[in-house]
């Protein structure tokens, strides 16, 4: 897949290493209009993932499906288990730099992934493509995705902060030089899904007090009719 078409994936693999950028040198994630913008973004992605996609796992095969559904299951366990286990056996100094190397390593792969999928859901249907992008790069422009606060302290480093930020398009290399299988995609498919599950619902949605509902809705209600009108089309 070496063309035309991968031209859009490299292209939105560049645009989130400049949101990154753009993140940490106007610092987004200081700004009092943050949990707005968080609200809005996590409306669009619960709206992303329940009406488009969960339905694209059951237009699969059987077999595939239900691989899909294993994959999610063991993204979101995976995620859980392992913050959950750093901290009930770590404390202290070595509790932080436990999280902040778990947190990098996670990162990495989780947006790895992405690139790969983005690549094989774009040459599959370009639209798919742009809806799933929209979700990630607003989260990456307000370093939800890269476990809230957590993302400042563990991105200090040049070195690290620039792997970090071109994990998507490693992602997105990997998918286009590589060719994947359909048992594969579907595996990376599912663990993005557990993934963005865990990410949402643990990490991201803002907690108790914090956040706006009417941002919430306001990107719940647009994504939805995004959505409804590209099954009309």
């Amino acid at each position: 897949m070496i063309g035309e078409i991968a031209l859009l994936p490299i292209m939105f693999g560049l645009i989130l290493i400049g949101a990154h950028y753009i993140s940490q040198r106007l610092h987004i994630q200081h700004d009092p209009n943050r949990m707005k913008i968080m609200s809005f973004a996590a409306g669009i992605f619960i709206t992303y993932l329940i009406l488009h996609m969960l339905p694209q796992i059951y237009q699969v095969d059987v077999f595939f499906n239900r691989i899909s559904l294993f994959s999610v299951l063991i993204g979101f366990a995976l995620f859980h288990t392992i913050e959950k286990y750093i901290y009930q056996h770590e404390s202290g100094k070595k509790l932080r730099e436990d999280l902040r190397n778990v947190h990098k390593a996670l990162f990495f792969v989780y947006h790895v992934v992405i690139g790969i999928v983005l690549v094989n859901i774009t040459k599959l249907d370009i639209v798919n493509g742009i809806l799933l992008f929209i979700p990630i790069l607003l989260f990456t422009a307000i370093s939800a995705v890269s476990m809230k606060e957590i993302h400042e302290i563990m991105t200090r480093g040049k070195i690290i902060k620039t792997i970090l930020s071109v994990s998507t398009l490693f992602g997105v290399l990997i998918g286009i030089f590589l060719e994947i299988n359909m048992l594969v995609y579907n595996m990376l498919f599912g663990f993005m899904l557990g993934s963005l599950f865990y990410i949402i619902m643990v990490e991201s949605l803002p907690k108790e007090r914090e956040g706006n509902p009417l941002y919430f809705i306001l990107g719940l209600v647009l994504y939805s009719i995004i959505i409804t009108f590209t099954w009309l089309v």
